[in-house]
């Protein structure tokens, strides 16, 4: 990911917390701030959290709490998204499983950013 990619999201999620320590270093490098539930459309700040800071099976399902505030640092190795590329099938449809579990939370989050929180 560019820096000019970086600064023009409103949200970017990290598939490991390796990748998530690569975007919170561009961040800092590039001066764009980090701030968790950021309202979208603002130029140098970004909502930048792990992709399974949405899975209902860590009891994060999209919550901006705890873990997804946290820097890297502080987020447990669990919450990486396996790469299935060296594997065989099984890991591929492990992978394709957890993305399938996520993937409503997320949804649900991004409408709230596109037409404000559901009552």
């Amino acid at each position: 990911m560019s820096a000019a990619e970086l600064d023009s999201w409103d949200l970017v999620l990290a598939m490991t917390r390796q990748h998530l320590r690569a975007l919170e270093r561009l961040a800092e490098r590039v001066g764009v701030e980090v701030i968790p539930d950021a309202p979208g459309g603002e130029r140098g700040v970004v909502d930048l959290r792990m992709y399974r800071s949405y899975d209902p099976l860590l009891g994060a399902a999209g919550s901006t709490g705890d873990a997804a505030a946290h820097p890297s640092r502080d987020i447990p190795a669990d919450w990486d998204v396996p790469d299935p590329w060296y594997g065989g099938h099984e890991d591929f449809v492990e992978t394709l499983h957890l993305i399938e579990r996520v993937s409503p939370a997320l949804v649900d989050h991004l409408r709230d950013l596109r037409d404000g929180p559901r009552p």
